[in-house]
């Protein structure tokens, strides 16, 4: 069990592995009495091996989803990571998917891992980290880096823009994700 004393929170995450090579992670998150603003994601971050590229799931698709922007037809779809990136004037997160229900992350000659919600999850893939990102004016300042950068998430919160023009550009207060108990699983399992 963690304990996070700066929001008087717990935090556990279990792995339990199989002799095929396949690992449950379970995440349970208790929120703490502390009140917090908003928080943009729940979820896990995992930093993957350079080369594992080549991407595929099943949900909506082939464009980016959010919670506020879920149009797209539910579908098997392919990509890479690069081709998920999305080059706005000013730095910052895109190509999520949300209500996946499993995608692959895979090499040139088809070995990688497979990601299994349990039901669904939300994912994000990039060469770039969310710190880069979040520090750059301009997106020829960010490092492509060779390995790959996923989140794994229960839920982010919606993208907001709705009213752009106004200091507060948040998402509406329905696509806003607040400090709250959660529990949440997939399985990672070997493709050779």
């Amino acid at each position: 069990m963690g304990k996070l004393p700066l929001i008087h929170a717990d935090y556990v995450q279990t792995y339990t592995v199989y002799g095929n090579g396949e690992v449950d992670v379970n995440i349970q998150y208790t929120a703490g009495d502390k009140e917090l603003p908003m928080v943009p994601r729940m979820g896990t971050e995992l930093v993957i091996e350079p080369g594992y590229d080549r991407l595929k799931w099943y949900g909506p698709g082939k464009y980016p989803t959010y919670a506020d922007r879920n149009v797209e037809k539910v579908g098997i779809y392919t990509s890479s990571v690069s081709n998920e990136w999305v080059d706005y004037s000013k730095p910052q997160e895109n190509g999520y998917k949300i209500d996946t229900r499993w995608f692959s992350l895979t090499n040139h000659q088809g070995r990688g891992l497979l990601v299994t919600g349990a039901p669904a999850i939300g994912f994000g893939v990039s060469h770039y980290r969310k710190q880069d990102i979040q520090q750059s004016d301009y997106s020829f300042e960010l490092t492509k880096h060779p390995e790959i950068y996923l989140n794994i998430d229960y839920r982010q919160m919606g993208i907001g823009g709705t009213t752009s023009w106004l200091m507060n550009a948040f998402p509406r207060k329905d696509y806003r994700l607040i400090n709250m108990d959660y529990t949440y699983t997939y399985r990672i399992s070997p493709i050779r």
